[in-house]
């Protein structure tokens, strides 16, 4: 894989774990405009950080692949 092709990559997996973590995670301020407080979280949690990094993992492997075919 050619280092532009790996760079690109870890950038989109790293945008995509950050939003998964956003969407269980915050309530608002979810582009961190400014620092990040207590009332930015939800009191109840929805969901789990559980397989996400794995299947997004998979996602960019996949979409590599198929772009590569």
């Amino acid at each position: 894989m050619l280092p532009d092709t790996l760079d690109k990559l870890d950038a989109w997996w790293r945008a995509a774990n950050y939003l998964a973590v956003g969407q269980i995670y915050l309530l608002d301020n979810p582009l961190l405009r400014e620092p990040l407080r207590r009332e930015h979280t939800k009191p109840r949690l929805l969901g789990h950080w559980g397989t996400t990094p794995g299947l997004i993992h998979e996602g960019g492997e996949l979409g590599y692949s198929l772009s590569h075919a």
